[in-house]
């Protein structure tokens, strides 16, 4: 798997893992990946940092 193509497949399964677990060969495919990929770690430290943020939005 070209490295594009890689993060492309880590942001797809950081943004699935929002809805429902991952099954395990994802779960580790992510984590090897999150482990040597600073731009997949950023981002999924964005998106968690944007999902914090929207939880703790007031109700109207």
């Amino acid at each position: 798997m070209t490295p594009m193509r890689s993060c492309r497949r880590a942001t797809q399964l950081l943004s699935i893992r929002r809805d429902r677990p991952l099954v395990m060969s994802e779960r580790v495919w992510l984590r090897i990946h999150l482990a040597v990929c600073i731009h997949c770690r950023r981002f999924s430290q964005q998106i968690d940092l944007i999902s914090d943020m929207m939880r703790n939005l007031p109700d109207k």
